[in-house]
């Protein structure tokens, strides 16, 4: 049996986006959009949070 995580996957993929400079908001709403999450709305202050989340893994 596989398990899937996507939390764990999704989080590669912002420490990666962010480590390689690719980091703003329609780069971020495409990476959310991709892991299935509906009409994905990136707002500047959600955009920092998950930044700032990202920057701590």
């Amino acid at each position: 049996m596989t398990t899937c995580m996507h939390g764990v996957r999704l989080a590669e993929s912002l420490v990666n986006m962010l480590a390689d400079g690719l980091w703003d908001s329609g780069a971020l709403q495409e990476l959310l959009t991709s892991y299935l999450f509906r009409s994905p709305r990136v707002t500047l202050a959600n955009q920092d949070e998950l930044r700032e989340w990202a920057i701590r893994l």
